[in-house]
């Protein structure tokens, strides 16, 4: 094992990373009620930085105090509270000198809980009802509401969520970032054809859909130090529909791919179910050899 990449030291940036194995995002519900990161986190992902990972990404953090909650206990980065809470957890993983990303993500119409909102109010790029259940384990039940299509107003609210988050992101000592942009939730919402609908510029081909996911993107990285990570997760499958593809298929991945990396990527997080199984048909790549 000791000959395989994935154990050598490498960079990203101005970071030294001393393996290539990074922890993967996972939901989590753990924060309080008003969204605050709290010692049993610090603690969570300090083991992880112990076990010798070369980089954290957190859970999906949430980004506005409008649309962008997923999920009640998740912890956010909007406030001054917040990004207190988020430095002990920066400060127990820097203490074992390991780098740490902030997840930011926007739910979309996959929102399961928000307490910023008064009653099942929930935002896509289009008014698309995502298909199947609520999880209960994540404390949802039933059918998720159909969603408000985004206003230009709504469009800059999310926009400006994202930064915001990523400046308070540097603020709490956090390394880098990585915006959301798979599974089905709100900048993956714009690549699905299904989800977007949309006949304004961000709706229609692959180059359409991709533009508003490539404008948040680089407006968090021209609002952050060159030197502080930023990342996006990108996938076709959605945690409400494991099967989707995308029409274009690999077309549509080069466009996507290409328009985030030209946006400010630093990486790109390809995932899938089984992130090892051709993604555009039996004979095709991977996701992660697309991208």
């Amino acid at each position: 094992m000791t000959d395989d990449a994935l154990f050598d030291a490498t960079s990203l940036n101005d970071l030294s990373l001393s393996n290539r194995v990074g922890l993967a995002p996972m939901t989590r519900i753990s924060a309080t009620d008003e969204g605050l990161a709290t010692n049993e986190m610090a603690h969570y992902y300090r083991k992880f930085a112990d076990g010798g990972f070369g980089f954290l990404v957190t859970e999906g953090v949430y980004t506005d105090d409008a649309y962008s909650q997923g999920y009640l206990n998740q912890p956010g980065l909007v406030t001054g509270d917040h990004v207190e809470a988020w430095t002990n957890v920066t400060d127990a993983v820097h203490e074992v000198d390991t780098p740490i990303f902030a997840q930011l993500m926007h739910a979309g119409a996959q929102s399961q809980g928000n307490t910023h909102l008064d009653g099942d109010r929930t935002l896509a790029p289009s008014a698309v009802q995502p298909d199947g259940q609520k999880a209960e384990a994540y404390g949802g039940s039933g059918e998720f509401a159909v969603p408000k299509a985004a206003d230009e107003t709504d469009l800059e609210t999310v926009r400006e969520g994202f930064v915001r988050a990523a400046r308070n992101a540097v603020e709490a000592g956090f390394d880098g970032v990585e915006l959301h942009g798979a599974n089905g939730y709100l900048l993956n919402e714009f690549l699905a054809a299904d989800a977007n609908r949309r006949d304004d510029e961000y709706g229609g081909g692959p180059e359409s859909r991709v533009k508003f996911p490539a404008e948040v993107l680089s407006a968090v990285a021209d609002a952050v130090p060159e030197e502080f990570v930023v990342g996006v997760r990108v996938s076709q499958e959605k945690v409400t529909d494991g099967d989707y593809e995308w029409p274009e298929g690999e077309e549509a991945a080069a466009v996507f791919f290409e328009a985030l990396s030209a946006a400010g990527a630093d990486y790109v997080h390809a995932t899938e179910t089984d992130a090892t199984s051709p993604t555009f048909g039996a004979g095709g790549p991977s996701l992660a050899e697309a991208a």
